[in-house]
Parts: structure tokens; sequence; C-alpha cells
């Protein structure tokens, strides 16, 4: 007698089918290795990266999306290109044809007297050879006769963490569930975004030899990214929601600033996006929480602690009462100057999204400087 299977399992079995019918249809290349796949869209060049077994040792991350699916995906890159900004694969350029193989995908797309290249590139990690990641490259080449300022922004719309409490963790022990910023020396050497059971797990690499440390590294709402081009106010009291458009959808900028490249030169940064490892997955670096308008606790070293203690006698009573007036007085001001300054950024946010600035919130903001000024 021949059995036919249960219905629980002909239906992941179908719904597998359908998706890589659909991604076969939608992006013109693909690659995959055992343990991932990543798709560039035909029309924009766009990046989707998901697993296919995923990790050996671990069961249940296979064929999981890392960053989100969309038609065309919501990952994109932006160019800084003196005082333009382009997304690279719109219509405002042209792509030469694709060159792919079983390990990489090259993309070129010209926009007047510069090509930009994008290549993605299967790697290895360095203590077991797996290749379970994939290099992103982006090149810019000058063929003008004149020098050009020439920067990227990269943006990946992620995927795993928008269901739990914390949306990244960092190399340092941290995690994020709300926006934050970093440069310079602050930047971590890598990221993480896990499901809500923190079984599948994407990384991301910030710093070393095989990639591009960029000037800048935002966390923030995907929507509110997308829309500011350029430059992104951070508040850290802000999550990742954007209402009323989006809610609880993060997304990781890389910022390279704008270098000169001078005729016939070439610019290039690198980023890489693979599975994590084992020792993130074990979670051996103790975690820091690091939440919405979090209130900083300083751990003093023993030495300080044992500093001696100040004791007021009575002769000192006036004066001391006298200081301490004065420290209420000053935390009142700062009040004030914060309260003003969280006001001045709602009417900044207000201006740069082109929504209409209350007049009447102007008036008090007008009210409460004068009042500072006659207070001096």
């Amino acid at each position: 007698m021949i059995k036919i299977a249960k219905l629980p399992y002909i239906l992941p079995a179908i719904f597998l089918f359908v998706f890589f019918i659909t991604l076969n249809n939608t992006f013109a290349s693909s690659i995959q290795n055992r343990y991932l796949l990543i798709s560039v869209d035909d029309e924009t060049g766009r990046l989707f990266l998901s697993t296919i077994d995923g990790k050996p040792e671990v069961k249940g991350d296979e064929k999981k999306n890392l960053l989100f699916y969309d038609k065309p995906p919501s990952s994109y890159t932006l160019v800084y290109l003196d005082d333009d900004i382009l997304t690279f694969g719109s219509d405002y350029g042209r792509f030469n044809p694709t060159i792919a193989d079983s390990h990489s995908i090259k993309l070129e797309w010209i926009y007047q007297y510069v090509t930009i290249t994008q290549e993605i590139i299967f790697v290895k990690r360095k203590n077991s050879g797996i290749e379970d990641g994939v290099l992103i490259k982006y090149s810019a080449k000058n063929r003008d006769v004149h020098p050009h300022n020439i920067g990227f922004r990269v943006l990946f719309d992620t995927y795993l963490g928008e269901n739990s409490r914390y949306h990244f963790g960092l190399s340092s022990g941290e995690r994020l569930r709300g926006e934050k910023i970093f440069d310079g020396r602050n930047i971590p050497d890598y990221w993480i975004s896990k499901d809500v059971k923190g079984v599948v797990c994407l990384r991301g690499v910030l710093k070393g030899s095989a990639v591009t440390t960029p000037n800048r590294v935002i966390f923030a709402n995907y929507k509110a990214l997308s829309e500011n081009l350029k430059n992104y106010y951070v508040r850290r009291s802000r999550d990742f929601d954007y209402p009323p458009y989006s809610k609880n959808d993060s997304a990781i900028a890389l910022y390279y600033d704008p270098l000169v490249v001078e005729s016939g030169k070439e610019r290039s940064v690198k980023t890489i996006l693979g599975l994590c490892s084992k020792e993130e997955y074990e979670g051996e670096k103790p975690l820091i929480v690091v939440a919405p308008a979090p209130q900083e606790k300083k751990t003093l070293p023993m030495e300080q602690k044992k500093q001696k203690k100040i004791v007021y006698h009575i002769k000192d009573y006036k004066e001391f009462k006298s200081e301490m007036s004065n420290i209420a007085n000053l935390k009142e001001e700062i009040r004030s100057i914060d309260d003003l300054l969280k006001q001045i950024n709602t009417i900044l946010e207000k201006r740069d999204s082109g929504q209409e600035v209350d007049v009447e919130q102007l008036k008090k903001i007008e009210k409460m400087i004068s009042t500072n000024d006659n207070g001096d």
C-alpha cells in the first residue's frame, strides 16, 4: 500500500518550493552554498540574504530570512557624489550585464562620469574555515577629468530582531532596544541580530583587515533612516517605532563619509554579513542592557570608595545650606534648558520631515529664551 504523507509535512515543502520559485522569477542573480543564499534584484541591484541549511551544529535555522524580503528588497545603498545623493541601481543610471558564477556576483551601475560596482563574494571564517559569510563591496571609479567627492551609505533592513525585546547585540556585550549612533573608536567590532528563540543569528562585521570601518554606524527605525538620506539625528530616548508609519522596524546604516577621488582613481568600501559563531550563540560574554533614555551608573574604583567622609560642623551649617540652595537652583535651570532643547529638536524633526511647524510652540520657545536672557 502507498502511504500519503501527512498534511503538516506537505505544507512546509510546498511553501519552500513556492519561495524559491518566486526568488528565481524575481532575481536575476543568486548564489548559494550549503549555508547561505544571497540574491540580487535584476532591476535595482538590491540585496536579500537567507540561510539554506544554516550552521551544521544548530537545528532550526534552516531556510530563514536574515534580511527583510520584499519586491524589490528593502536593503539598499546610497552614493554621495559631490552635492548629489544617488540610490545605487536607480533609473538615473544604467546597468552593465551582471557577471556571476557559483561563488560571486558582480554588478556595475554607471551614472554620468562614475562607475559604481557592487561585488558579493562568499568568504570563510578564520577559525573554522566554514564559508558562512558574504563580503559586500562597493567601488566607485571616477572616469571624469576632474576630482569628485564620493561616499556611501549602506542600509541593511534586518529581519530577525523585530520580534525580540532587544533588536541588536554588539561585540562589547551591549544589547539595543532603542536607536543609537556609534562613531570613531566607539564603533563595535561587530553587531548581531537574533530571532526571538536565539536560534537564527546574523552577524555584521565592522572592524578588521577584511572590511572598511565606517565613519558612523546608526541603529534606528528603517523608515526613518530611509527618509533621512544623509543626516539622521539620533535620540537615545527613541525606540524602533516611527509612528504612525512604522512600528518596531529596525535597521542598521553604515556611513562612509565622502572622500576626494582623483581622475581615474577608485574608492572602495567593504563589509561582511554572515552567520554568528558558536561563542555568540552560547552567550559567553555578559550582556549589558542599553535601553531608551538609560540612567548610567558608574562603578567607582575601590580607592575612591574608601575616600574620607565629609563632615559638616555646626559653624559650617549656614554655608552648607547656602550651597545646597545654589545646587537646587542650578538643577532647575538645567531642567529648563533641557526642556528648551527637546522642543527645539521636535521643531527641527518636523521641519526635516516636511511637516508644518506649530507657531504657538515657536512663541513658547522665544519666551523661554528671553526669560533665560533676562535672568543672566
